[in-house]
């Protein structure tokens, strides 16, 4: 039994008529009859009463023909069904799982993803978006992911290679009130009486290294009055005047009146932001080059 043959036959128990049925399908009569018959031995059965037809030319169904179309429309659709879904998979483009992190810059994600496009340009982008940078790599590791931003260093160079992106410096968010703000630029060493706003060092890993340079600057007992999950609550407490903050100097900090940026005067430690892909994926995403090179984010 051939889904051809279930598709011949639903379709003349439809139209009522050989001719018409045949038309439909695009092919002879004679074909028709021919897996027709064909069907009927092997099922051992008549389908439909072949003396009204062969009589008064009437196409009609025998009791089991009746009972058999219902079977047979089924199985006929769910190819049908089949044969579209498999088709349209095939027709799409190709997925691009890409992974981003909690505190990354939205404008950093666009220009990445513009750059895979115009290289790539029959990809598809799923975005996935990882807690910190560290796990957008482990993310890779574990083929959770095709490509992603994270920072260097990078933990596992034996699998993952990386292209450069950018360089993000760091700066300290000050209210308008407090005495800073008559100030261009903070030397570290005029911090330590400062309460601190911080970020959750489990939701971005540089925070880590800002706490051990701290301590080799003479920070090293910073009264941290909070710690929140977001650059948003980072500013929203550094707005309300609960303190300062270091944040990345790409914040954006429009929705608060009362936050300025601040530049750091003595050296610091920078974000050096990569994008990330396995070691077999060097075709794909070796050539994306972000146009601003090594530039560092300005703070205004």
């Amino acid at each position: 039994m051939e889904l051809r043959q279930l598709k011949y036959f639903t379709t003349i128990y439809e139209e009522g008529q050989f001719i018409k049925a045949a038309q439909k399908l695009h092919v002879t009569q004679s074909a028709l009859s021919q897996q027709i018959q064909l069907l009927e031995k092997e099922l051992n059965i008549d389908l439909f009463d072949k003396q009204k037809r062969k009589v008064a030319r009437i196409v009609e169904a025998t009791p089991l023909g009746h009972d058999f179309y219902k079977d047979a429309k089924k199985i006929v659709d769910l190819g049908e069904r089949a044969k579209s879904k498999i088709m349209d998979k095939g027709q799409q483009a190709p997925m691009i799982r890409f992974g981003t992190y909690q505190l990354l810059n939205k404008k950093q994600i666009i220009a990445t993803l513009e750059k895979i496009r115009q290289i790539n340009t029959n990809y598809d982008f799923k975005i996935i978006e990882f807690e910190n940078p560290v796990e957008v790599q482990k993310a890779l590791v574990d083929n959770l992911i095709d490509c992603g931003i994270s920072i260097l260093p990078i933990l596992n160079s034996k699998d993952i290679d990386h292209v450069y992106l950018s360089e993000v410096s760091m700066c300290i968010l000050v209210n308008t009130h407090h005495p800073f703000n008559a100030l261009d630029t903070l030397n570290l060493e005029n911090l330590s009486m400062e309460n601190w706003i911080e970020i959750d060092h489990k939701i971005h890993p540089i925070y880590n290294d800002v706490g051990l340079f701290c301590d080799k600057s003479g920070l090293s007992n910073r009264k941290i009055v909070q710690e929140i999950p977001s650059l948003e609550l980072l500013c929203h407490f550094v707005n309300i005047g609960k303190g300062i903050a270091f944040a990345p100097s790409y914040i954006n900090t429009s929705d608060f009146p009362n936050v300025v940026k601040k530049k750091i005067a003595t050296p610091f430690i920078t974000l050096e932001q990569v994008l990330c892909y396995k070691n077999s994926d060097r075709k794909i995403f070796s050539k994306v080059k972000i146009p601003l090179g090594r530039s560092k984010d300005s703070v205004s």
